[in-house]
């Protein structure tokens, strides 16, 4: 039931199971995995994991906090293809840092506000000319 309302409250994808959060001055750090035991390549499945790593994923803003997705990424290892696959992550494109979610959340408020006040907001660099 906890996990229920984290979940909702954080708008994380029940794909996604959460292991721990982190409270740090201006971020919440939630560490999560992916609930797939194993992956489909050209139609073989494998389980055998050989690589993992970190990925920090800035997910959403709470007043005021930075809330990352420290998601376990798996390489899984085919040996019948001889190959090897990073598992893809539900609501994170490839080569991107950010989820749909912070991409749809920082679009919206573009739209209402003006992209200084929102940069400021969501931790951009500033520019100077």
């Amino acid at each position: 039931m906890k996990s229920d309302c984290l979940r909702k409250a954080l708008q994380i994808d029940h794909d996604y199971v959460i292991e721990k959060v982190e409270e740090n001055p201006g971020e919440i750090l939630v560490f999560c995995h992916s609930r797939k035991p194993g992956m489909w390549h050209k139609g073989i499945y494998t389980k055998t994991v050989s690589e993992r790593r970190e990925r920090k994923n800035q997910h959403i803003m709470v007043e005021d906090q930075k809330v990352f997705l420290m998601i376990t990424q798996r390489r899984f290892r085919f040996h019948k293809l001889n190959t090897c696959r990073w598992e893809p992550l539900v609501d994170i494109e490839r080569n991107f840092s950010t989820t749909i979610p912070f991409q749809k959340n920082t679009l919206r408020e573009l739209q209402r506000d003006n992209y200084s006040g929102t940069g400021k907001k969501r931790g951009a660099v500033e520019c100077s000319p």
